[in-house]
């Protein structure tokens, strides 16, 4: 989604929390708007590479919580500490005094190795399991899955 499109959704959610008065579902929907003001304002004054590589986790009482998948750039915001704070201090209503870096590791690439194929002798067990069974939707898809074999 668009970033507009993004912040016209936040925006019509914090609209509805107050028009059903839920205190607490209001509360967590400023806190969101604040995090993302937050995140959006520290990308802004970064260089480009480093603003793409981390985003805001999250605000525990006065630090500010950066999460990155490479250590090399949760290296970089440490030494980035005091202008990384005054940045986000401009952006966040209380004083913010301390960095904390969390490396998540990035999930891994799903190969793009096709599937084996399955052997003659997988068919003729799958074949075999369809016919013993009294499942008739099981059977069918033990039969489709041995189809796949020819």
């Amino acid at each position: 989604m668009p970033p507009d499109s993004n912040r016209n959704a936040l925006v019509h959610a914090v609209d509805a929390s107050r028009q059903t008065r839920s205190p607490a579902l209001h509360s967590l929907i400023e806190r969101a708007a604040l995090l993302r003001r937050l995140d959006s304002g520290l990308r802004r004054q970064l260089s480009e590479p480093w603003a793409t590589w981390f985003c805001v986790a999250n605000v525990r009482s006065d630090a500010l919580v950066l999460v990155t998948g490479q250590p090399a750039v949760a290296n970089r915001l440490r030494t980035e500490q005091s202008r990384l704070l005054a940045i986000a201090s401009a952006f966040w209503p209380e004083p913010l005094t301390q960095l904390v870096v969390k490396t998540v590791p990035e999930p891994p690439v799903p190969s793009e190795t096709p599937s084996k194929p399955l052997s003659p002798a997988a068919a003729k067990h799958l074949r075999s399991a369809a016919a013993a069974t009294t499942d008739p939707e099981l059977r069918e898809l033990l039969s489709r899955l041995a189809s796949l074999a020819e």
